[in-house]
Parts: structure tokens; sequence; C-alpha cells
């Protein structure tokens, strides 16, 4: 390391130095350090009593080690300012990144949402046709399958139907077969209960087994006649 008498006057970018400093420009580490720009290193030499140092001018600064000089050596780093353009560089670039990442992300969700929809609706249409197996238990629909089978039904396929009320002219189907109320209360007095006691009255209690909707056709309504069979 060599030593003058004389100040120094350092290269370009250096402060001017003292007899006994001197400076060295060091370039920035770390991850960042692309943002900066080079650092100083300055050293100090301090006359620290004789015997006291580890190194002892000559013409030159040399080693003669522990206990055997009388200057000791400073070392002072000082980092180098940020870079601006530079920093402002990488964070655009980086801003860039984001915003491109951001809206793939986006989009993503917007397919993956649309197609899970379809998938939604789709499951949602096959469980809607399938929840009610309206072709099976025909004969006995009107007795035997529940109120929220036969309101599906009716709006998905016309069974289940609850016809309209028209007393003892109310059309009931039974055994998939469609008649009125007064009909089968006939039909039953002349057939089923034919020459029994209380014909009219057992088949009036059948027909309304068989299709509650006649409770809005009284007996004495119906023209029932056990003596005159239908033709």
């Amino acid at each position: 390391l060599a030593y003058s008498t004389a100040a120094m006057v350092s290269p370009e970018g250096w402060t001017e130095l003292g007899p006994h400093d001197e400076m060295v420009p060091v370039p920035p580490t770390g991850c960042v350090g692309c943002l900066q720009d080079s650092g100083t290193k300055l050293l100090t030499w301090k006359y620290v009593g004789e015997g006291q140092g580890t190194f002892q001018p000559v013409q030159s600064y040399n080693y003669v080690g522990q206990g055997r000089g009388s200057f000791a050596k400073e070392v002072v780093i000082t980092p180098g300012k940020w870079d601006m353009k530079k920093v402002l560089m990488c964070a655009g670039v980086l801003s860039v990144i984001l915003a491109l990442s951001v809206l793939g992300f986006l989009a993503y969700l917007g397919m993956r949402g649309g197609s899970v929809t379809g998938v939604r609706q789709s499951v949602a249409a096959a469980g809607t046709a399938r929840k009610y197996d309206c072709g099976h238990g025909l004969d006995s629909e009107v007795i035997a399958w529940d109120q929220r089978k036969k309101e599906w039904c009716c709006a998905h396929t016309g069974n289940g139907c609850q016809p309209p009320a028209q007393g003892c002219q109310t059309e009931c189907t039974y055994m998939q077969k469609k008649a009125t109320c007064s009909f089968r209360i006939q039909w039953g007095a002349t057939h089923r209960f034919l020459q029994q006691p209380g014909a009219c009255q057992q088949a009036y209690t059948m027909v309304l087994g068989q299709c509650p909707f006649c409770h809005s056709c009284a007996l004495a309504d119906a023209g029932c006649d056990p003596n005159s069979p239908l033709r």
C-alpha cells in the first residue's frame, strides 16, 4: 500500500484524501445490487502508539506483524447511492408482470366459473327430470301419489292433475280410465254391488275411495238407481 506525505487527489468520483487515507471503489452486492452505483471503501491510517499497531510507514505501509508497527488500518465502506433510473425500470417491469398475472388468473376464474355453472345447470336439469317417475302407479295416481308428486307430475307430464270441480260431472281417472263421478257410482251399484242392500251407498263409498275429487258430488245428486243398469 503506497504512502505519500502529499495530499492525494482521487480518481473521478472520489473525494480528496489526506496523506494517511486511501479510497477504493466497491461494487454493490446482493439481490438488489443491480439498482445501486458502486460504493467506496476508505482506508484510514491512524497512529496508535509505538509498538501498538500492525503496520510501519516506510516508503509504503508494510505489514510488520502484531505489536511491531506504529499504525493500524481502519476500513470505512460507504454504500453507493440508489440508481433511480434502474429502480423505476425494475418497478415498471414488476408491475407489468403482476398485472399480467392478475389478468390471467381472472380469465382462468371466468372460464372455470362458466364451465362449473354449465355443469351445475345440467345436473340440476337432470335432477329435475328424474325427480319423480310419473309413469309409475298411474292406476292409482289419485290416492297413492303424495301431493308433491301430483303437483310435479301435473306440471311436467300432465299426470296427477286435479280435475276442475263440476259436482257429479267431475271427471276422475282411475285404473287409467276416465269417467264422471255419477257414472262410476251408477256402474258400481249396477255391477259391483248389484242386488246388494244399499247398493248405491256402497258404490258411492267405493268411488270416494278411488276418486277423492268426487266428494263434490252428493249421493242424492248422483242419480243412482240400482235397478237401472248402464247401457
